[in-house]
């Protein structure tokens, strides 16, 4: 036991000297001496007959083998990290953390309700949203910052689980002062019934010909639209692009140009003084997947949440 909590010591002094690089400010943090903390590391170079640091004065640097070493740490502490998540569970959900990854399209048009839901059944269980894109959120996942994150695309990453949660159609919202009186017949009831399939309204030279305001790249939908576009050879007419929907159906609003929506923005926005209408292109209609890490240990909160989404997907969507 005592040569164990020796290498425990051992692995946090090279770890808080890689991290600060210096012997001097891992010793203070780790309230040691410089001296111990020295010939602890020493003694750890000494077994594998090559050293883990370059020294340069005041400051270290990890040598190959350093960086090898460090790797190995870092496993370990993953490792642990998954054993605690585990010995928590057996709490019975009293306590843990979901951590989530959505965009702001998913964060405000789709979680809200599940959100309060998981909440009520689960008082004492905390939830961490982030709000970032899309690649931010797959990197995240493949490194366990988040225990899973809804994404759309393509998505041919070997170590992630996909699950199809729901579709989402692309539509097109047309202001008033770009809306033509012959689109009438195509044109989508927001405020009517639940909806039904609309009908898609026929392509034009007056529809390719309307000024675009389009989301930046990267993004999903952005593809989705130029995608739609290049099958009928033509180029959008781009007059302003935004970082996210929201702000393109608030420019589109206000007179500026169209913008091409998610049918869940639409749904939750009901904007007013706009025409909406269905493009009929399978690029504009697209599915979102519920991704967890197949080498995580996905804990028993974050279980709970993922079966609730799956559960009231539908209904939640259908509101």
């Amino acid at each position: 036991m005592k040569k164990a909590e020796n290498m425990e010591n051992y692995y946090k002094y090279i770890y808080a000297a890689y991290k600060l690089g210096s012997f001097t400010k891992a010793a203070e943090k780790l309230y040691v001496t410089q001296p111990t903390l020295s010939m602890a590391i020493k003694k750890v170079e000494d077994h594998l007959h090559m050293p883990l640091f370059y020294r340069e004065g005041k400051s270290v640097t990890l040598t190959p083998v350093g960086k090898l070493y460090i790797k190995s740490i870092e496993k370990m502490m993953s490792i642990e990290t998954d054993l605690q998540a585990e010995i928590r569970d057996i709490e019975r959900l009293e306590t843990g953390t979901v951590r989530i990854g959505g965009t702001q399209y998913i964060n405000s048009c789709i979680l809200p309700p599940v959100i309060a839901q998981f909440i009520q059944r689960y008082p004492k269980i905390d939830i961490q949203l982030k709000e970032q894109e899309p690649s931010k959120n797959l990197t995240d996942l493949a490194k366990g910052k988040i225990d899973f994150c809804c994404n759309a695309g393509t998505i041919d990453i070997p170590d992630l689980k996909k699950v199809p949660l729901f579709q989402d159609q692309i539509y097109l919202a047309v202001p008033d002062a770009y809306n033509q009186p012959d689109w009438l017949p195509w044109e989508l009831d927001l405020e009517g019934p639940p909806w039904s399939e609309p009908k898609s309204i026929p392509l034009s030279d007056a529809l390719f010909q309307l000024p675009i305001i389009l989301l930046a790249a990267p993004s999903n939908l952005q593809a989705c639209v130029r995608n739609a576009y290049a099958d009928a050879h033509r180029q959008p007419h781009i007059v302003l692009q935004a970082e996210q929907q929201e702000t393109s159906l608030q420019l589109a609003c206000a007179g500026i140009g169209a913008a091409f929506v998610g049918e869940q923005m639409l749904r939750h926005r009901k904007p007013k003084a706009m025409h909406i209408y269905k493009i009929d292109h399978p690029s504009l209609r697209r599915t979102f997947y519920l991704l967890t890490n197949k080498k995580r240990y996905l804990t028993k909160a974050a279980s709970a949440f993922v079966a609730l989404w799956k559960k009231t997907a539908g209904e939640t969507l259908r509101q």
